[in-house]
């Protein structure tokens, strides 16, 4: 059995109370940011399991494309976290993404990628759920669990 090396730089957060009855709507609204979302991107957003999850937001610190983040996370032995956890988190500490812009991806019915981004700009806390159609920049922590 291999031990997993946690790259450098990755912050480990236990989020718990993970309330995954709400719609996908609903957990993005409770977090109370400013919200830039495609409606037909979010109700396809994956809900994911359980009400604990021990997520590492991982900072790859290099501009990445869609196809790009999901190798570099794969190799480093993760897989990216559902859109509701990361709701969740950005919920429980709202100020989190001021200092942390994190992020998450997946692909849709079509294998279309989509993303999910919080962070902060000049009109506050942000939360923006699209369909990705250009690389990532390479100030972004991805929200990530073990294999």
């Amino acid at each position: 059995m291999t031990t997993l090396k946690i790259p450098e730089g990755t912050i480990t957060r236990v989020i718990r109370n993970i309330d995954r009855t709400r719609t996908p709507k609903q957990a993005i609204m409770a977090a109370n940011f400013k919200n830039y979302l495609y409606d037909e991107v979010v109700v396809e957003m994956p809900m994911g399991e359980g009400q604990e999850v021990e997520v590492h937001l991982i900072p790859f610190d290099k501009k990445l494309s869609v196809d790009d983040l999901e190798k570099e996370v794969n190799k480093a032995g993760f897989v990216l976290i559902d859109p509701i956890t990361l709701s969740t988190l950005n919920e429980q500490d709202p100020d989190f993404a001021r200092d942390v812009p994190n992020a998450t991806q997946w692909r849709d019915k079509n294998g279309t990628a989509c993303r999910m981004t919080f962070g902060y700009s000049v009109i506050g806390r942000e939360v923006c759920v699209n369909q990705v159609g250009y690389p990532w920049a390479d100030y972004w922590y991805f929200g990530c669990v073990p294999k």
